[in-house]
C-alpha cells in the first residue's frame, strides 16, 4: 500500500478566476462606465491615508476616504502568496511524516520514495490489520496537514459546479477578517447614503468598487503572482481584478450591514456575488438553499447596478455553471440593523 501525495485536490484548477476584461468586452458597449477621477494615497508614521473620488451611475462627483494603520494593510495577509503546487505538496508531506513519527501504528513502518518527480510515502507490515489501520491514519493526517497549511495561507479546498476539485483563496474567510478593517469608511457611506436602504448602500458600495481600475494582478510586484489580492490590498494598490473585487465589496458591505446575507458566485472567468435584499422587478436573482438573493456585478468599469450583471454571466448562471459560497456572518455590534434597513422606504 502506498499514499500518493500529489492528487488532484493538491493543484489549481485550470477555471482560476482570469481576464474578466476581455470577458466582459463583448457586453460593456451599452453600459456606463464608471469613471475614477482621483487618488491619492500619503504614508505617514505608522498609517496610510487613502482618497478616492469618482462619478457615480448619476455623474455625480464621490468622495471617500480614509486613514488606517499600516499593519491593518499588510500584516493580517501577510502569509497569502500565489499558490505553488510543488511547493505545497513537499510541505504538506514534511508535515505528514512529522505527524506520523509523533504518533505511528505499532508494527507499522513508513518509507519515503521518489520516481519521476513525484513523492510517495509507503506502508509496510507483516500485520494485514495493523497495515489498514496505518492506510487510515496516514490519510486522515494527510487531509488534516493539507487543510492546515492551506487555512495558514488563506487558500481552500474548492469544488467547481461541474465537481472538479482544485485550490483557490478564501475568499469568504478573507472577506470575514477584512470586514473590521474597513470600520473606517462607514460613517462616511452612511452620511452620504442619506436613506440607510439595503439597495441604496449596496448601489454606492459597487459603484466606488466599479470605479477602481480593473487589473488581472499577474504580476509579482501587485500580487506575488497570485492574481488576487485582499481588500485593504487592493485599495492600497487602487486596481484588483474580478475575485479580489468581489471579496472587497463582500467586507465592505459586511462593515456597513453586519447582518446581512451575502453570497459569492464563481463561473468560468469570473466572479460576482449576490446580496438577500428586497428584489425589485425585473432584477436577476438567485435561490441558493432556499434563500433568494439579488445579484450584483462589483467588478466594472461598466456601472452595473444591483440586480444587473452582464449578459455573459446571466448565461452562466441560467445554465447552472456556477459554484456559489455563502458568507453568512454576524458579529456583535452596534451596526445598522438589516430588518431596519429593509423598512425604509427605497
Amino acid at each position: 500500500m502506498s499514499f500518493i501525495v500529489n492528487q488532484i485536490n493538491l493543484s489549481i484548477v485550470t477555471f482560476a478566476l482570469t481576464s474578466a476584461i476581455a470577458i466582459s468586452s463583448t457586453f460593456l458597449t451599452t453600459q456606463a462606465y464608471a469613471q475614477q477621477l482621483n487618488f491619492t494615497k500619503k504614508h505617514s508614521e505608522g498609517s496610510v491615508s487613502l482618497s478616492f473620488t469618482w462619478h457615480d451611475i448619476q455623474q455625480q462627483k464621490q468622495q471617500l476616504s480614509f486613514t488606517e494603520t499600516s499593519e491593518s494593510f499588510f500584516k493580517p495577509f501577510r502569509n497569502f502568496r500565489a499558490y505553488n503546487s510543488p511547493i505545497a505538496q513537499k510541505a504538506i508531506l514534511k508535515k505528514t511524516v512529522k505527524a506520523w513519527r509523533a504518533d505511528p501504528v505499532d508494527g507499522v513502518n513508513l518509507e519515503i520514495s521518489r520516481e519521476q518527480g513525484h513523492i510517495s510515502l509507503s506502508l509496510s507490515s507483516p500485520d494485514e490489520e495493523a497495515l489498514n489501520a496505518g492506510q487510515v491514519q496516514l490519510n486522515q493526517l494527510a487531509k488534516e496537514m493539507r487543510e492546515q497549511y492551506l487555512a495558514e495561507r488563506f487558500y481552500h479546498v474548492f469544488t467547481r459546479y461541474d465537481g472538479e476539485l482544485g485550490i483557490k483563496p478564501n475568499h469568504v474567510e478573507i472577506a470575514r477578517q477584512s470586514a473590521p478593517l474597513l470600520k473606517a469608511l462607514k460613517p462616511q457611506i452612511l452620511a452620504t447614503v442619506e436613506l440607510r436602504n439595503i439597495r441604496l448602500v449596496t448601489d454606492y458600495t459597487l459603484q466606488f468598487i466599479q470605479s477602481i481600475p480593473y487589473s488581472p494582478l499577474v504580476s509579482r510586484q501587485t500580487s506575488a503572482g497570485a492574481g488576487f489580492v485582499p481588500p485593504l490590498q487592493l485599495l492600497y494598490q487602487n486596481q484588483g481584478d474580478c475575485d479580489s473585487k468581489v471579496t472587497l465589496s463582500a467586507a465592505l458591505l459586511r462593515s456597513l450591514m453586519p447582518r446581512i446575507e451575502m453570497i459569492m458566485v464563481f463561473i468560468d472567468g469570473h466572479a460576482l456575488m449576490g446580496i438577500n435584499a428586497p428584489a425589485e422587478p425585473g432584477d436577476k436573482t438567485m435561490t441558493h438553499e432556499g434563500i433568494t438573493y439579488v445579484l450584483g456585478e462589483p467588478t466594472g468599469p461598466a456601472q452595473y447596478p444591483l440586480g444587473e450583471i452582464a449578459l455573459s454571466s446571466e448565461q452562466a448562471i441560467d445554465a447552472g455553471l456556477y459554484s456559489v459560497e455563502k458568507f453568512h456572518y454576524q458579529e456583535q455590534a452596534s451596526d445598522i440593523n438589516v430588518q431596519e434597513l429593509a423598512e425604509t422606504d427605497t
